[in-house]
């Protein structure tokens, strides 16, 4: 499990995987908040759900309309929520909270 979470920090710590949107990334020592989060689903989701919806009217899977490309942002935005939550941001604040303890020479548990 220590390695899983290794790993998924270390992809979390590069600036690449965050652009456009490096300002969103906290501190090492800061936890990923609910807030912060949602600001990530947003910036994130709003261009991936507009993508997922050219995408879908490309392939003849939706018709051209004003409802649809809301419903896959707003899908996009919750999806990347709670796969965020319960990912990158569990070891992002595993590492935090280790960062901020007391025994820093001491590797957060697994």
């Amino acid at each position: 499990m220590r390695r899983l979470v290794d790993a998924m920090n270390r992809v979390s710590d590069v600036d690449a995987g965050w652009w456009p949107f490096l300002h969103l990334r906290p501190a090492r020592t800061e936890r990923m908040d609910n807030r912060r989060l949602a600001r990530m689903a947003l910036a994130y989701g709003v261009p991936i759900g507009l993508l997922l919806y050219g995408w879908y009217v490309y392939v003849g899977f939706m018709p051209l309309s004003p409802a649809w490309p809301i419903a896959c942002i707003l899908v996009a935005i919750a999806f990347l929520f709670v796969v965020y939550k319960f990912t990158f941001a569990l070891a992002w604040n595993r590492r935090a909270d280790w960062l901020r303890s007391e025994a820093p020479g001491v590797h957060p548990p697994a």
